[in-house]
């Protein structure tokens, strides 16, 4: 379990707890904690290629209105 991060609900610190104590070291907190996740949720990167997609798309009809 050490090898985990937490972030603790209450003063937001992200910490590694020790073998034994899981409680932030700053408030002292035991409950709120939280593990910190890695990477971006698949609704985001999904929002992004949409978002990226309307970009591309708008320049492409820009370009094609000005040349044509």
């Amino acid at each position: 379990m050490a090898s985990k991060e937490y972030r603790c609900a209450r003063c937001h610190t992200k910490f590694a707890p020790k073998e034994d104590e899981e409680r932030c070291p700053s408030c002292g907190a035991e409950a709120g904690l939280e593990p910190v996740k890695d990477g971006l949720p698949p609704a985001m990167k999904l929002f992004g290629v949409l978002i990226g997609g309307a970009f591309v798309a708008t320049v492409a009809g820009i370009v094609l209105a000005v040349a044509g």
